[in-house]
């Protein structure tokens, strides 16, 4: 654990005023937040998510681990990073089920995607949020790559190969997708549609991100218009309280409130979208940084609903630094945060504190505003 003079020189190093932006040398909180994800990687292990490389598994604790990874290696240029991802993407992609035969046994054939027996009573099938969840880091990072030419000199033959499968990927649940009559908005409907006609905001927001970064690539306008309307419908969801929002799991469930650990999927979703010029904007930001302002409930942790209620509780607060996106628009994000991470890194689980402190360093610079790339 930090000691407390390191730590409060550590947080003096914030400027006072909100939206402040960092200098590009690293200071002693991105020092530090380097230092704290390269413990959580070691802990981690490089491939400790492909001893059981299922569907589930790769979205839930492969495709963290990899955003993490994708997150150091924008933000430190080193190469040991970049050929990491480089790696493990082309390993996820070898993983995909259409490679080794095997059936979606609810659809009765094979899915360009990554199936799991886990939540269908034993019987294999391909989830959008997983496909979400897995595309969207490499998706990001052969964008990283694309539009910086030592990196494109490096990897520009590993991207023209990945970029291709991973549209591939997403487009095998385009007979779920449903555009909602008479608006830009629209959502996935679940394979069986006997219980609900839609699924959850984070299904669809995990699949909004990987279009995201996939329209950056590529240029392509059904890639954004696939992202927009995504973000369209996740926006209609949006309740207004005071300066800050409060939205629901899914359209099944209006009246009540998510919580942090799946909301951290929609909000990056909507950073994603408002960086890339595409329907959220900054007062939709600034409002997500009120709510997770709301949420902090001192030393004690995060409240585990996105209305403040609930907890705090280590299960919810542990997913607190997956917001820190939010961190490139208001410095008090960061510094609650780093406050989180450096006061509670014996009792945070590596992957939590690997992804917050890597995005605890990769908001330490300027934010970049992104716009898709003319040659790529």
């Amino acid at each position: 654990m930090v000691q407390r003079g390191v730590l409060l020189a550590i947080l003096a190093c914030w400027p006072g005023l909100a939206h402040a932006k960092e200098t590009a040398t690293p200071d002693k909180t991105v020092i530090a937040a380097r230092a704290v994800a390269e413990r959580a990687k070691k802990a981690i292990g490089d491939d400790h998510y492909f001893k059981q490389p299922d569907g589930a598994t790769l979205a839930w604790g492969e495709s963290y681990f990899l955003m993490a990874v994708v997150s150091l290696a924008e933000s430190t240029g080193e190469a040991r990073h970049h050929d990491l991802v480089r790696d493990h993407a082309k390993r996820i992609l070898a993983l995909r089920s259409d490679h080794h035969g095997q059936k979606d046994e609810l659809r009765g054939t094979t899915i360009k995607a990554w199936t799991t027996a886990r939540y269908t009573k034993g019987k294999h099938h391909a989830h959008a949020v997983h496909t979400g969840m897995i595309t969207y880091p490499i998706a990001r990072w052969c964008y990283v790559v694309r539009r910086d030419p030592a990196l494109r000199r490096t990897y520009g033959k590993d991207v023209a190969a990945f970029v291709p499968q991973l549209i591939e990927s997403l487009a095998a649940f385009d007979a779920d997708f449903r555009q909602v009559k008479g608006t830009e908005r629209g959502y996935y409907a679940p394979f069986d549609s006997s219980r609900y006609t839609s699924t959850p905001y984070n299904f669809a927001s995990a699949m909004g991100r990987a279009y995201v970064m996939l329209w950056l690539i590529t240029g392509k306008a059904e890639l954004r218009r696939r992202a927009a309307r995504i973000a369209g419908e996740f926006r209609a969801a949006l309740r207004k309280v005071k300066d800050r929002y409060d939205w629901p799991y899914a359209s099944y469930r209006p009246k009540g409130s998510e919580d942090i650990s799946h909301a951290a999927i929609n909000v990056d979703f909507a950073f994603q979208c408002y960086r890339a010029g595409i329907v959220f904007q900054q007062g939709d930001m600034l409002r997500f940084v009120a709510t997770l302002a709301h949420l902090r409930a001192g030393t004690s942790g995060y409240h585990d609903l996105v209305n403040g209620t609930g907890g705090p509780s280590a299960k919810y607060s542990r997913e607190a630094g997956r917001w820190l996106r939010l961190g490139y628009l208001d410095a008090s994000v960061r510094r609650a945060y780093a406050q989180h991470l450096f006061a509670n890194q014996k009792t945070l689980p590596p992957l939590s504190r690997l992804l917050g402190a890597a995005y605890l360093a990769e908001t330490g610079a300027p934010l970049r505003m992104e716009k898709p790339l003319r040659n790529p």
